[in-house]
C-alpha cells in the first residue's frame, strides 16, 4: 500500500474519530430547561376513625393543605441551591385527584417533581400496659400508657421532564419511609382532639424525616443523569435554553373545596349510637357513664342513666354501708348515696353528689337471642376499666325473673357494670355470679328491659 493510500485512510479515520467525538460533546453539553414545578400530595389513612366525620375534618384539611405546602418549598429551596439553575414553584394542594390533569400536561420544556406520601394512622391492637385477666377480657391500667398511636409514612419522589412537543418522560424515582408512634392512655384513646393531636404531632416528624432523607439522599448526580437521559431522549435538546433564575407560570389548579360538616359532636354522638360501631367507636361513646363504685368494704361497679345524677349499681355492693363514693375514668372520686334499693333484683338507684360525663343509652333486650354479641364492661379489681366481648349462652328464667347468661367470665368486682350490644345500648345489668363447680363461675345479668319500669322515675325525659 502507498503512502498516498495511507495518508487518505488516516485523514478518514481521524475525520470520522472527531465526528463522533464532537456529536458525544454535544449531547453531554446540552442545556436543558431546569426550571419547572414540584407537586406534593398527601394520602392519608384513619384506621377505624370517625376524625374525617367529624367539625375536626375542616382542621384535618388546613394542616394536610400547610404540609404540602411547606413540604414543597423546603424541598424547592434545597433542590435550587444543590441541582436545579432554575426555580422551582410548588403546584397547590394536596389531593392527588385535584393535581392529576396539571401532573398528566405539565408545560413543555419544565421538569416536575412529585412527591407522593402516604400515611397510614391508627391504635396498636395490643398494649403492653394492658392486662389480660381471663378469656378475652382486656384490663385497661389507668397508671401507666395503654395505647399505642402509630403511623407509616411512605414517599415515592419521581422526577418528570416535559417535551417542547408535550411527551412527559419519567427520569428517575426513589422511595422513602417513616415511622413514629405516641402513647397515651385509655381516656386519650377515646378522646377525638386528642386523636388529632396525634395525628399532627407525628405527620409533622414524618414529613420532616422524609424531608431530610430527599434532600440527603437525592444527589447531584443522580439529577445530572436526569438531565442527561431526557438528552438523549429527546436527541435534539433546545440548546437555546438554559435555566432561567425567574418562576415558570403558576399552574391552573381548581382545588376542591371542604365543604363544612353540619353535625355537632352531640349529633355525631346521637348518629354513632344508633349503627353497629367498631369497638374504639363503641367505647368512646359507653366510657364516660361508666362508674367505679366504691365503699369502705367492697368496689364494684356502676353507670349513670340521668344528667340529674343518677347511677344503677349491684345493691350487694353499696348494702349496709354509710360512705359509698363513685368515680369515672379520668374524673374525680364524688359521694353518692342509695335512694332506691330492689333486694329481689340486687338493684340500686344511686344519687351522686355532682354533675356526670356522660349517661348510658338504654336498648331493647326483648330482641336478645343466645349467640348473640355483647360486650360486658366494668371496674373490677380497683385498677381499671374492663371490656370483655362474649356472646349470650342462652336465656334463662330463674324464680320468675328473666336472666341472660353470658359465655364468658368478668372479673371480680364487675358487678352493677353494663352488658351493651354492639350499637352501645345497655341490654343488661351484670349482678350475679353462680358457683357451678368450675373455677370461675357462671356470670348472669338482668335483662334492662325486664327492670327498667323499676327505675323510670330517674330516667331523664329526653336522654342524650
Amino acid at each position: 500500500m502507498d503512502d498516498g493510500i495511507r495518508c487518505d485512510l488516516l485523514r478518514l479515520f481521524l475525520t470520522t474519530l472527531l465526528f463522533c467525538l464532537s456529536a458525544s460533546t454535544a449531547l453531554a453539553d446540552v442545556k436543558l430547561n431546569r426550571s419547572g414545578y414540584i407537586a406534593v400530595s398527601i394520602d392519608p389513612i384513619l384506621y377505624e376513625s370517625n376524625l374525617w366525620e367529624t367539625s375536626h375534618r375542616i382542621s384535618l384539611d388546613r394542616f394536610f393543605t400547610n404540609q404540602a405546602r411547606d413540604l414543597g418549598e423546603a424541598l424547592a429551596e434545597g433542590l435550587e441551591k444543590t441541582t436545579f439553575r432554575g426555580r422551582l414553584r410548588v403546584v397547590s394542594g394536596y389531593r392527588l385527584e385535584d393535581q392529576a390533569e396539571f401532573r398528566e400536561k405539565g408545560r413543555p420544556e419544565t421538569f416536575l417533581i412529585t412527591v407522593d406520601i402516604r400515611s397510614r394512622y391508627g391504635l396498636t391492637k395490643s398494649s403492653p400496659a394492658a392486662a389480660c385477666l381471663s378469656g378475652m377480657t382486656c384490663l385497661l391500667l389507668s397508671s401507666a400508657p395503654l395505647f399505642t398511636y402509630e403511623t407509616r409514612t411512605e414517599a415515592t419522589v419521581t422526577a418528570f421532564y416535559f417535551t417542547r412537543e408535550g411527551r412527559r418522560l419519567r427520569l428517575v424515582q426513589e422511595n422513602f419511609s417513616s415511622q413514629g408512634k405516641m402513647s397515651g392512655d385509655f381516656y386519650d384513646a377515646m378522646d377525638m382532639t386528642q386523636e388529632l393531636e396525634w395525628i399532627t404531632h407525628l405527620t409533622r416528624n414524618a414529613i420532616e424525616d422524609i424531608r431530610r432523607k430527599i434532600l440527603a439522599e437525592l444527589p447531584t448526580e443522580l439529577v445530572s443523569r436526569s438531565w442527561r437521559k431526557a438528552a438523549e431522549d429527546l436527541r435534539r435538546a433546545p440548546s437555546d435554553v438554559i435555566g432561567t433564575p425567574g418562576l415558570p407560570p403558576e399552574p391552573e389548579i381548581a382545588a376542591t373545596p371542604v365543604k363544612p360538616p353540619v353535625r355537632s359532636g352531640k349529633k355525631r354522638r346521637k348518629e354513632l349510637a344508633g349503627k353497629p360501631l367498631n369497638l374504639q367507636d363503641l367505647v368512646r361513646l359507653i366510657s364516660p357513664s361508666i362508674l367505679k363504685v366504691r365503699t369502705e368494704r367492697s368496689i364494684g361497679s356502676g353507670f349513670a342513666i340521668s344528667r340529674r345524677g343518677f347511677a344503677l349499681t349491684s345493691l350487694h355492693v353499696v348494702d349496709k354501708t354509710t360512705r359509698i363514693t363513685v368515680q369515672g375514668h379520668g374524673g374525680q372520686p364524688q359521694r353518692a348515696r342509695v335512694v332506691q334499693r330492689y333486694p329481689e333484683l340486687d338493684l340500686a338507684v344511686l344519687a351522686i353528689d355532682g354533675p356526670v360525663r356522660g349517661t348510658a343509652r338504654l336498648g331493647d333486650s326483648a330482641s336478645l337471642e343466645a349467640g348473640d354479641e355483647v360486650i360486658a364492661i366494668g371496674y373490677p379489681l380497683d385498677v381499671g376499666l374492663s371490656i370483655t366481648p362474649t356472646r349470650i349462652e342462652k336465656l334463662e328464667n330463674w324464680r320468675g325473673q328473666p336472666l341472660i347468661r353470658i359465655e364468658a367470665t368478668v372479673p371480680d368486682g364487675s358487678a352493677g357494670g353494663p352488658l351493651v350490644n354492639n350499637r352501645g345500648e345497655v341490654v343488661g345489668i351484670i349482678f350475679h355470679k353462680q358457683e357451678d363447680g368450675t373455677r370461675q363461675g357462671a356470670i348472669f345479668a338482668l335483662p334492662i328491659s325486664s327492670v327498667r319500669g323499676s327505675f323510670e322515675q330517674f330516667l331523664d325525659f329526653s336522654p342524650e
